[in-house]
């Protein structure tokens, strides 16, 4: 093996035009295929940072009526739900805030959340510093206490333990600290928030005729029980959903459906196909340069017919032979994974920088273990798909014609199989470029 990977680097240097053309190319493939895993890995595979995130449901308000889909949840639905649901574990509310912060240099501006009590339970969180809000603090007109989230603990409270039962003044009201958020609360899709508070009902901007006509303001968060699945909650929501709206004909959402859905779903929107049609047509274009490679290389080995002939004249057998030309393929097409890694890694860093606004998990996009796994199967694959067919047929040569050919050149047979494989090349990038440009048009139309 050390003397067929010595002489494989050794014919590479001679034809440094070949090399460069040839791990630039699959480079620029690999790389793009690699760039756009990550991304659909992390943004859509990649659980949230939960305990068992796949029984997070978020339930929403669709109705097509009103020209709704997802929605937010009203209180006096949340109120319903709670009541008579039985197949949530934990269910929770919330709604955003802004909040200034004064009294420690100058005002500073906070992204704050009014949540229940149930959604640090419902997450399966708990704070890393002090208690979550009590039983009596979630209800209305229950104490003014926080919960401080762990970058803004760690960055502007110098991580100091004893900040518990320290007053932060937020928006002029003297808010006590009751505990500190972990990591994971202050990751997508909670990640905005720095500051929470208790009793999402007594959100500022919202007068009580607003909260009693089931706007929809709110976010409900539940944890199935086990055992339950996504279709029987639906299904329980559906029958307290007609409930509700026998019970309030006149509110807002009285028309509209309790649509349940998984958290991380609900998080990322219907992006999930728009990508998945985009990694097709990189695909395809990995395909084409893998294509056009295999066809540079089965015209590199037929210009060695002779010397291929001549080392099975001296005993090497073909299977020796084709793996020697497999050696040489597999190392171009593994120095081509190394240039796709970093293009790849390059690109990662625009799409992180220029995206943060577009592509949720923005942040979390990256090079992990996963995409160095799908980096090197997918370097392995183009290395086997760009040099095995080459190899096999040029280690089929027949030894005593291609000896007696002498200084006559290439057969007709030989000058045939080229132009075979050569309009073959050209209709597979054909057929290629067609269904990566489908698949452009299909994501096109999914991003509208």
């Amino acid at each position: 093996m050390y003397f067929e990977l010595r002489y494989a680097v050794r014919r590479l240097f001679k034809s440094p035009s070949f090399a460069l053309v040839a791990i630039v190319g699959l480079g620029l493939g690999i790389g793009a295929n690699v760039a756009l895993f990550s991304v659909i890995d992390s943004v859509f595979l990649r659980p949230l940072p939960y305990r068992d995130p796949g029984r997070l449901v978020r339930l929403s308000s669709t109705s097509e009526a009103l020209n709704l889909t997802r929605a937010g949840f009203s209180y006096p639905r949340y109120l319903a739900v709670q009541e008579r649901q039985q197949v949530f574990s934990d269910l929770a509310l919330a709604a955003g805030n802004a909040f200034t912060w004064t009294g420690r240099g100058n005002p500073e501006q906070l992204v704050g959340l009014h949540a229940s009590a149930g959604l640090l339970p419902a997450l399966g969180l708990e704070p890393v510093l002090g208690r979550n809000f009590s039983p009596d603090e979630d209800r209305p007109g229950g104490l003014p206490v926080a919960l401080v989230s762990h970058g803004i603990w760690r960055n502007r409270l110098n991580g100091d333990p004893s900040i518990l039962g320290q007053a932060l003044l937020l928006n002029e009201t003297p808010y006590t600290i009751v505990g500190v958020l972990p990591e994971a609360a202050s990751r997508f899709p909670l990640n905005p928030f720095q500051i929470w508070v208790p009793r999402p009902a007594e959100v500022p901007y919202l007068v009580p005729a607003q909260l009693d006509n089931g706007g929809f303001f709110f976010q409900a968060t539940a944890r199935l029980r086990p055992g339950v699945s996504l279709a029987e909650a639906q299904e329980a929501m559906n029958v307290i959903a007609a409930g509700y709206r026998a019970a309030h004909p006149a509110n807002v959402d009285a028309p509209s459906t309790v649509e349940v859905v998984p958290l991380l779903d609900d998080a990322v929107g219907d992006q999930r196909q728009s990508y998945l049609m985009l990694f097709g047509a990189v695909g395809c274009v990995l395909l084409i340069a893998c294509a056009n490679i295999a066809n540079l290389l089965l015209a590199r080995f037929a210009g060695r017919r002779k010397e291929i002939a001549a080392r099975l004249a001296l005993g090497a057998t073909r299977g020796h032979v084709l793996r020697q030309l497999v050696t040489e393929s597999m190392i171009v097409a593994l120095l081509g994974g190394a240039v796709g890694l970093l293009l790849a890694q390059w690109a990662l860093g625009a799409v992180v920088a220029l995206g943060a606004d577009l592509i949720p998990r923005a942040a979390e996009i990256g090079i992990d273990l996963r995409a160095l796994g799908f980096a090197l199967v997918a370097t392995l694959a183009t290395g086997l798909a760009i040099g095995l067919l080459p190899a096999w047929l040029a280690a089929r040569v027949n030894v005593n014609e291609t000896l007696k050919e002498g200084s006559r050149g290439s057969t007709g047979g030989g000058q045939r199989l080229r132009a075979s494989l050569l309009v073959a090349e050209v209709s597979l990038s054909l057929v290629l470029l067609i269904s990566a440009g489908l698949f452009l048009t299909s994501f096109a139309r999914l991003q509208r």
